[in-house]
């Protein structure tokens, strides 16, 4: 009687793990920025000081899916590198927006917004100085190869007032966990 209880625990603890290993091989943990869909995009080469559009709706899409999917994995793999509870992280940035675009062999993905956008950083509105902190364009940087973090630079914008404001608010970019190498894929092949 023993040895089946033992059994029959022992089967049912191996189809629990495997049950787990399942779904989180299936279910993805998502590490991207939090944004609003662009209402223009423009990529830029390295060193460009302007950029092209998408040639039509569809290229700009899978432009918005690559960069989508670069940032998810799989459960399972977040658990074994470590990175599970993640989230893109804003950092206080040292170089102001004229320097960006100057990495050599990079391409720059320009999200601009009509209207200005508020800052998130793990679903929640990011404030500096107790000030809310807006933006109207996010650059992507795309380098060659596999990367294991990649940079997002938020151009600051207006303050909560809605003016122009930016003596008090530091450059900022988001670090987080992408593989952009479909996206300079696509990038290479198509600007």
């Amino acid at each position: 009687m023993a040895k089946k209880v033992i059994a029959i625990v022992s089967l049912v603890i191996v189809g629990l793990l495997i049950g787990a290993t399942i779904v989180m091989a299936n279910v993805k943990v998502d590490y991207g920025v939090e944004c609003a869909a662009p209402d223009l995009i423009r990529v830029l080469k390295s060193g460009e000081s302007s950029g092209n559009g998408p040639k039509d709706n569809a290229q700009g899409k899978e432009i918005q899916n690559l960069i989508s999917n670069a940032s998810k994995q799989s459960s399972l793999t977040a658990l074994f590198n470590g990175s599970l509870f993640e989230h893109a992280q804003v950092v206080t940035d040292k170089s102001t927006p004229s320097s960006i675009n100057k990495k050599s062999g990079c391409y720059y993905v320009q999200y601009c917004y009509n209207n200005a956008q508020q800052l998130k950083e793990n679903g929640k509105n990011y404030k500096e100085n107790g000030k809310t902190y807006l933006y109207k364009e996010l650059w992507f940087e795309v380098a060659s190869g596999e990367q294991e973090t990649a940079t997002v630079y938020i151009i600051p914008y207006l303050d909560e007032n809605g003016e122009v404001n930016s003596s008090y608010i530091s450059a900022k970019h988001y670090d987080l966990k992408a593989d952009f190498a479909e996206l300079y894929n696509y990038l290479s092949e198509n600007f």
